[in-house]
């Protein structure tokens, strides 16, 4: 028990001297990590990836995600729906595959209800990658964008990346994850922060990750 204790500090002491400049924790505050929303993850993983966190100074913000086809006629008929943040926010994702008007369509009426959608790993849709326009429609009807930084190291693509970096640049994301799951893939965040511009990215004022702190 002894040594596992040591070889966790051990551990914990490596991540806060291999920090960057400005700590990932500065800069995202919390982090929305969908990955471990998932019922099937381990439980042990999930306390370990919340551990790593800490180390980083960050809190993991577990939120309901809703699936806009599988949880349709649960965002159609319930009326407390479960939200995250100051502002009614409700995380949402689609299929990969899904048409934008069929999500227009839900924003609008998510709106309606008066939530304020927030799309998950907006990267990575391939709608959106293809086709700017359809990103501008979406944050015109009210929808929020959220992204990872694992998809800014390249990790789920180049057509994900470019786009990250896109949303990124033009402050159409209001929301930032990690995406890590594990500590290799904070580590392969870390590397990212050696970015001036990016460190300012994640400084300007549309990213609310802020807001929730508790």
């Amino acid at each position: 028990m002894l040594s596992l204790l040591h070889s966790k500090l051990g551990y914990m002491l490596s991540l806060l001297h291999s920090k960057p400049a400005i700590p990932i924790g500065k800069l995202l505050h919390t982090d929305i990590n969908i990955d471990l929303l998932s019922r099937t993850q381990k439980k042990v993983q999930q306390t370990n990836m919340n551990t790593s966190l800490k180390v980083w100074g960050m809190q993991s913000n577990r939120v309901k995600l809703y699936h806009t086809y599988l949880d349709m006629e649960l965002l159609l008929e319930h009326e407390n729906l479960e939200t995250f943040g100051k502002a009614n926010y409700l995380l949402i994702q689609s299929d990969q595959h899904t048409l934008s008007g069929d999500l227009e369509e839900v924003v609008t009426l998510l709106r309606g209800k008066g939530y304020t959608p927030v799309l998950a790993r907006a990267e990575r849709y391939p709608f959106l990658q293809d086709n700017y326009s359809n990103v501008k429609r979406l944050l015109d009807k009210g929808c929020l964008m959220e992204t990872e930084l694992l998809s800014l190291c390249g990790k789920h693509g180049a057509a994900a990346k470019r786009l990250g970096e896109k949303l990124m640049k033009e402050e159409w994301v209001s929301f930032v994850g990690t995406g890590a799951i594990d500590d290799e893939d904070l580590r392969e965040v870390q590397k990212l922060l050696t970015s001036k511009k990016l460190i300012n990215q994640l400084q300007a004022a549309s990213i609310k990750n802020r807001e929730l702190l508790v």
